[in-house]
């Protein structure tokens, strides 16, 4: 697979050029300098109604998984009772051919569907049944072959530290084509209005594979009225060969902050 390369010394941020007076609630990252310790990010799993199938990101060991599932690619067994729906659609799962699990992803859910944890790396199956309190039954399985997803066991981490720091570490296991960014909000720590006790502000990490597209994904999540840090898990391409980071920070009264090594990005070596 690949081993992240990394040779950076300190570098200063470039701030944001509005003073904001209206901080919202938010919590800056630790020092750490282990990705075991980190918080990962929800992933999911859009199962569409084309019959493909697509993760949010590179699967990895520790994460939380939501599958969402569009019913019309199970369209039988849509029972009803006195104008209310008897059916479901209930969504089957198992790691490295371990014990099955199973959750309600369409029809009678009881609440919003839940995420299912991936405890180690190796490798996610699915498969989905509709039934109906009539008997009913039907199945979305890959005509029986199920759907086959790889977990990382671990990826590269690249650690931007509140001192200034750069800190790229870890190896992937051989299925992985994951790279984690962990960065610390104390970097950007502009841009934080408020609007009713709500935050109206976002960090987000830019990317670029190789000379491929610019994309941007949140180093953040919302907890409450507030935002704190969140890992973001990048997929890499396959044959990628280099990556380049940055990161930008706004808020709806205009703000903009960017932590962007003066605006030459933070370009990082693939193998």
């Amino acid at each position: 697979m690949r081993t992240l390369l990394a040779a950076l010394a300190v570098f200063m941020l470039l701030s944001c050029g509005v003073d904001d007076a209206s901080v919202g609630a938010w919590a800056p990252a630790d020092d750490q300098t282990g990705s075991a310790a980190l918080s990962l990010p929800q992933q999911t799993i859009d199962f569409r109604g084309d019959y493909t199938q697509r993760p949010s990101a590179a699967l990895l060991a520790g994460a939380k998984v939501l599958f969402t599932y569009d019913a019309s690619r199970l369209p039988d067994c849509r029972a009803e009772q006195n104008g209310l729906p008897q059916w479901a659609i209930t969504a089957f799962w198992r790691l490295n051919g371990g014990p099955i699990g199973s959750v309600a992803v369409a029809g009678l859910t009881n609440g919003p569907v839940q995420p299912i944890t991936l405890d180690a790396g190796g490798e996610l199956e699915v498969w989905f049944q509709a039934t109906n309190r009539f008997g009913c039954s039907a199945w979305d399985s890959n005509y029986g072959g199920n759907y086959h997803f790889a977990v990382a066991a671990s990826a590269p981490t690249v650690h931007f530290k509140a001192n200034w720091s750069v800190l790229a570490e870890g190896l992937p296991s051989a299925d992985a084509r994951a790279l984690v960014v962990d960065y610390p909000l104390s970097r950007l720590p502009n841009c934080r209005q408020t609007y009713n006790g709500a935050p109206t502000w976002e960090v987000l990490v830019g990317y670029r594979f190789d000379d491929g597209p610019a994309n941007t994904t949140p180093v953040t999540r919302a907890v409450g009225l507030g935002r704190v840090a969140s890992p973001a898990v990048l997929t890499v391409p396959e044959g990628a060969r280099q990556v380049q980071l940055w990161f930008q920070n706004t808020d709806r009264a205009g703000c903009t902050g960017w932590d962007s090594n003066y605006g030459r990005n933070f370009s990082f070596t693939l193998r």
